[in-house]
């Protein structure tokens, strides 16, 4: 790593995962960009080989040169003997350009803390390159992103939040109504009906919001989740859902209606 790369990237570290949030390019922090024009390579995560990387199209548009970018497949599987196999194959040509000197970033959607593909990409780095260091860049994550959008919070005072996948099955919510005062649900994916539907039969409507592609030209929409869910379409949706029940300003404790 030469010194201009140094000065600017976390500790010095040989990769940095760089956090381009949740859609708009707009929100790609300064310290990203800089990282960007200073890397030779930009690896980017995408599902299979010819596919479009959805963090490579944010960082394109947050003005990375396109000649440095690099795609990488993370496979969408279950199996872990398949998927280990699959993220020590995709850090196989990270490994080769640290090893050649590169300066080089990987390209995360959302922030590379919360459910990211850099969490495979470094362990498979750590089994094929030990000593090789790491740093990370924060960003505007779709929680935010989300809130911004609907003009709500997400925690007051001395509120409980939980962030979470949607379980499965969705029931399993039923877990956190006691314990916090807000849920952010994530990974809905095509069960957005079957969130509804719980969000429904708890009478939790009033409270519940949903964003579908925060930041994206063309496919951002926003609003109540039970109205949204009769169209909208569960990728790239987070929901925002309040454990107690509201109606006409009045908020209501689970269990005492």
């Amino acid at each position: 790593m030469d010194g201009t790369n140094a000065a600017i990237a976390p500790r010095g570290a040989d990769i940095v995962c760089l956090g381009v949030g949740p859609g708009e390019p707009g929100l790609v922090s300064a310290k990203a960009t800089a990282l960007m024009d200073a890397a030779e390579l930009a690896f980017a995560p995408v599902a299979r080989n010819g596919e479009n990387s959805l963090a490579a199209s944010i960082a394109l548009a947050a003005g990375l040169d396109g000649k440095k970018l690099v795609p990488i497949v993370f496979p969408m599987e279950r199996d872990a003997a398949t998927l280990e196999a699959a993220w020590l194959a995709a850090a196989a040509p990270v490994r080769e350009a640290l090893d050649s000197g590169r300066r080089c970033v990987f390209l995360t959607l959302g922030d590379p803390a919360l459910y990211s593909t850099w969490t495979y990409l470094k362990r498979a780095l750590e089994k094929l390159r030990p000593g090789t260091t790491f740093g990370s860049v924060p960003c505007v994550m779709a929680a935010n992103a989300a809130a911004a959008l609907l003009g709500r919070p997400l925690a007051e005072g001395s509120e409980r939040l939980a962030l979470l996948p949607l379980p499965e099955p969705a029931v399993n919510l039923d877990a956190y109504l006691p314990l916090v005062e807000r849920l952010v649900v994530y990974k809905i994916a095509d069960r957005l009906p079957e969130l509804a539907a719980w969000v429904r039969s708890r009478g939790l409507g009033g409270g519940a919001d949903l964003v579908v592609a925060a930041g994206l030209p063309g496919r951002e929409r926003s609003g109540p989740l039970l109205e949204l869910a009769e169209e909208a379409n569960g990728y790239l949706s987070l929901a925002i859902i309040d454990t107690k029940k509201r109606g006409k300003g009045i908020t209501v404790a689970e269990g005492s209606s």
